[in-house]
């Protein structure tokens, strides 16, 4: 049976990456909605709330049947921001794992829901790293 299995990353990817210090390397990102307001929200990094955000529908990626017929498995490695209402506002690529993987990778995070991260007993917009493990024989 093939599959792409969706880990939340260790530790260790979060702690490899090229952070800058004020925001964690995030960026303020314009809240939905407030852009006329010009008020911004911001998005904490995974080391900055209380409980990171976690999937409560978790999409299984579709194998892309041209790697599955070569006999190809692959790691694609993700950032995605996870808004306080759980919904995903932006996926980032941080590892290919092949054009093909990467794209089925994406569309599943994409569509995936969470609990939001909380930070003081408030749901906030976080990032959490992700892995995406395609294997022939799972």
């Amino acid at each position: 049976m093939q599959s792409g299995l969706i880990e939340s990353a260790p530790p260790a990817i979060v702690t490899g990456l090229a952070l800058s210090a004020d925001t964690g390397g995030i960026p303020d990102v314009a809240a939905p909605g407030a852009a006329s307001a010009g008020a911004a929200h911001r998005v904490f990094g995974e080391g900055e709330v209380d409980s990171a955000a976690r999937p409560v529908l978790r999409i299984r990626p579709r194998y892309p049947e041209h790697a599955r017929l070569l006999g190809r498995e692959s790691d694609v490695k993700l950032m995605v921001t996870v808004e306080a209402d759980g919904y995903v506002s932006h996926v980032e690529l941080r590892s290919s794992g092949g054009e093909e993987f990467d794209r089925e990778a994406q569309e599943a995070l994409r569509r995936a829901r969470f609990v939001a991260a909380r930070k003081s007993g408030e749901p906030v917009a976080a990032v959490v790293s992700f892995t995406v493990r395609f294997r022939l024989d799972e």
